[in-house]
């Protein structure tokens, strides 16, 4: 395929370790529900909806506001790796809120309801995993703050994720480069990073994960 024949095309490698990303720290993340292992299993859930956001990026990165796109197309073109800092995580949650009421930045039609705030949702709970609880002060005196959420909080996430990944996917793969076409390319690609032990999937994660992945990437299948 010749990546340089339409701007929406430049970007279907990313984008399909990006669905395979997506996939796994799904995976990961009810592995770690089941486990009871909440602070992982918030980890994880953020991580997918951030590769998921990037996934939607490189599939419409027309969609992403015009500084970006011109960021993106020059580092693509300079051959320097993708994602990179430019795709940070604001960046990802200000491209999501764009589509927030099924618009995004380039007229490109997404509805897709509550992405952003499962999103956000998923960003308080990851931080507040990686460096809660808090200490602040009063005067000389230190207090360690509480923790606002509940199990239930992580479940709800976690459980909501896998039927977020495919819609959102499906709202944008029938207005991908060449009419769609490229949606199947990217499912059997990013499938194919799965099974490959040259690639930091099958040698990184168990079995279970993996399966779990594939079965959600698989669930992309009727509609490439």
């Amino acid at each position: 395929m010749n990546t340089n024949k339409d701007p929406q095309a430049r970007f279907w490698v990313e984008a399909k370790v990006s669905i395979a990303k997506s996939a796994v720290f799904l995976g990961c993340g009810e592995a770690d529900l089941d486990r009871g292992d909440l602070m992982s299993a918030s980890i994880n859930a953020y991580y997918s909806l951030f590769h998921l956001s990037l996934t939607l990026m490189w599939l419409l990165p027309e969609s992403v506001s015009q500084s970006l796109h011109k960021d993106l197309i020059n580092v693509r073109d300079a051959g320097e790796e993708l994602p990179n800092k430019i795709t940070s995580h604001k960046k990802a949650e200000n491209f999501l809120k764009k589509a927030e009421n099924f618009l995004c930045a380039g007229q490109v039609n997404l509805p897709v309801h509550n992405l952003i705030s499962l999103y956000q949702r998923a960003l308080t709970l990851r931080e507040f995993a990686s460096y809660g609880p808090r200490v602040t002060y009063n005067g000389d005196q230190p207090f360690v703050g509480t923790c606002s959420f509940q199990t239930r909080n992580v479940r709800e996430i976690v459980q909501a994720m896998p039927d977020m990944f495919v819609s959102a996917l499906r709202a944008a793969f029938p207005q991908t480069a060449y009419e769609g076409n490229l949606a199947p390319i990217v499912v059997d690609g990013a499938i194919d990073l799965l099974r490959g032990p040259e690639f930091p999937f099958k040698n990184w994660y168990s079995k279970s994960v993996l399966g779990r992945a594939e079965v959600l990437i698989n669930g992309l299948r009727n509609q490439a």
